[in-house]
């Protein structure tokens, strides 16, 4: 038996039909329109938040703004003032806030006494007893 090999035989650029040419044309524009307007939005993008970005003021990364916030190990020595209530629709499940005064116990203010908020409801939080 012998193998039939058949080359498909390669068409010279310049038999190409001219609608060919003008669809690469047009997506070589596409292409070079999309990037230039890439360039420009990101350009746009950066210079709107310059002053932000380069001078301390990340609040576009920032999910808390401009506010520090920090996560600490604390012990509650009194509850001021705390409003709860039970969810009907949640099993029952405690819902509401408390206003507590603690004492830090982990990170550059530990030992220091502040007020805290504690809020609470079916899917986040418990409420939270002297002691704690």
């Amino acid at each position: 038996m012998k193998k039939s090999s058949k080359k498909q035989a390669k068409i010279p650029p310049s038999s190409r039909s001219s609608s060919e040419l003008k669809q690469i044309k047009n997506n070589k524009y596409t292409i070079i329109v999309l990037a230039v307007s890439f360039f420009v939005f990101a350009a746009t993008i950066l210079w709107i938040y310059s002053e932000d970005i380069f001078h301390g003021e990340n609040e576009i990364f920032n999910p808390y703004g401009s506010e520090i916030v920090e996560f600490e190990k604390a012990k509650v020595v009194a509850i001021t003032n705390e409003e709860i209530t039970t969810d009907e629709f949640a099993d029952n499940a405690y819902v509401g806030n408390q206003k507590l005064n603690v004492i830090i116990n982990s990170g550059r203010y530990r030992g220091e006494s502040m007020t805290a908020d504690n809020f609470f409801g079916p899917y986040y939080g418990v409420p939270v007893e002297a002691g704690d």
